[in-house]
């Protein structure tokens, strides 16, 4: 008969040890490359919807916006998308981008100049407007100064009209805040006060993004918050309210509830 002899137990417990010391620099490794693998999937993922919508409006003869075409029967594949990494996508209309609420937005800026995206050193060719230019507090729309006001602090500006935007600077260029012109009205040397009731300071408060269109749909997206100076993204446009929103919110552009951020 042929002896047959097993593991002893210092060779199994030196065998588990081994192995355990191996999963310590294994499984942060794998985890390591899962989110990678995510994130590039919710990558191509967004990049895919995107250029579906590009597309899709380049042949289409009306105007359409992407949360739009998400919800229409040329997107329907496309709606309920969700990042593999458990994140939600967003519509952005102003700038036709999906946005993660884990990944953010598409990352690569340089498509179509064989650029690839991320921190690496910025061209000295690049426009420097592109990072100098003020944004209207709570959305992403620049500053475009052949339509926004800029005044120093105790300057008179004159008459305006509804929906003007006023920069205000102190003396040294600094920006103060900016206003929205909530009714037509004259306005002599501002210093920022708004206790006339005609003018509206636009703080940072991102925009509520609405998908879809109707009242419902801002209903919808607005919830309990329909306080004065409440903003939105609807139907690709901002809109700023100018009174307190009741149950049913009037449609942008049916009512006087809104006046666009231009």
């Amino acid at each position: 008969m042929k002896n047959k002899k097993g593991f002893t137990l210092i060779e199994l417990i030196v065998v588990i040890a081994i192995l355990g010391i191996l999963a310590l620099f294994l499984v942060p490794s794998f985890l390591g490359y899962t989110k990678d693998a995510q994130k590039a999937t919710c990558e191509a993922n967004r990049h895919i919807i995107e250029r579906s919508y590009t597309f899709y409006k380049a042949k289409s003869v009306e105007e359409i916006t992407l949360n739009e075409y998400i919800n229409s029967d040329n997107g329907k594949e496309y709606q309920g998308s969700k990042c593999p990494a458990g994140g939600v996508y967003t519509y952005d209309d102003a700038n036709g981008k999906v946005i993660c609420s884990i990944h953010g937005e598409d990352e690569d800026k340089n498509e179509g100049t064989g650029e690839e995206s991320g921190d690496g050193d910025k061209s000295e060719d690049s426009d420097p407007e592109e990072s100098t230019t003020p944004k209207i507090p709570g959305t992403e729309l620049d500053v475009n100064y052949e339509n926004v006001i800029s005044v120093v602090k105790g300057e008179n500006i004159g008459q305006v009209g509804k929906g003007q935007i006023i920069e205000l600077k102190d003396n040294e260029n600094n920006i103060l805040g900016y206003y929205i012109v909530k009714y037509p009205t004259h306005i002599g040397s501002f210093s920022g006060q708004t206790s006339s009731g005609d003018l509206l300071e636009l703080t940072k408060d991102p925009a509520i993004n609405v998908f879809g269109t109707g009242s419902n749909a801002i209903k919808d997206a607005l919830g309990d918050r329909r306080s004065i100076g409440t903003k939105i993204l609807y139907n690709g446009k901002y809109y700023i309210s100018i009174e307190k929103l009741d149950e049913n919110p009037q449609i942008p552009g049916n009512g006087t509830h809104w006046v666009e951020i231009k």
